[in-house]
């Protein structure tokens, strides 16, 4: 519980960081960052079971659903529509992990990239059907997710301080390490 508290907190102050230093639209995806960190943790295999063995997790989901609602909060979204973005990235990255190799840094950058066009893409279609205007999405997706996926490793080191700082509940060697 501890660690959804310090990654929502985290991923707040990333949010207000992100929107007072951008004076465009440019939406920088650190909450996916944090997301796509919390599917390939080793931590998130403690609950509920699919059909093949994957496991989700309650705390994965609820960062996050609540980053999702801060990010529309935050940015004037339609309400909802980033939290299910993300849930949605949540949800893929987790069963998508080995294939993504998000234990690796390299996995890391190209997931976060791939995940913000995704978004870009959920964002835009769902807020298109709940009828809410749509511009300019596709023209800011690529630039999005490419400073994304640069600021991918300084979010992760900056996870892995707080997991390293905050975790001593959780067993020793259950914290991701990225080779």
């Amino acid at each position: 519980m501890m660690r959804v508290l310090l990654f929502c907190l985290f991923g707040f102050v990333a949010l207000i960081l992100a929107g007072t230093l951008t004076t465009t639209e440019l939406r920088i995806g650190v909450p996916i960052v944090i997301v796509l960190y919390c599917a390939a943790s080793p931590q998130r295999r403690v609950s509920a079971t699919d059909v093949r063995g994957s496991l989700l997790s309650a705390d994965g989901v609820a960062v996050a659903l609540v980053l999702g609602y801060l990010s529309d909060l935050l940015g004037g979204g339609s309400p909802g529509v980033e939290s299910f973005s993300l849930a949605s990235v949540y949800v893929v990255a987790a069963f998508a992990g080995r294939v993504f190799a998000l234990r690796r840094m390299s996995g890391m950058v190209i997931a976060s990239f791939l995940a913000v066009l995704a978004v870009h893409f959920v964002s835009a279609s769902l807020s298109a059907m709940l009828g809410y205007p749509v511009q300019g999405v596709w023209r800011l997706a690529l630039p999005s997710g490419v400073v994304t996926a640069l600021l991918a490793p300084l979010v992760v080191r900056g996870l892995r301080w707080i997991e390293q700082r905050f975790g001593q509940q959780h067993e020793q060697g259950s914290r991701l390490r990225f080779e």
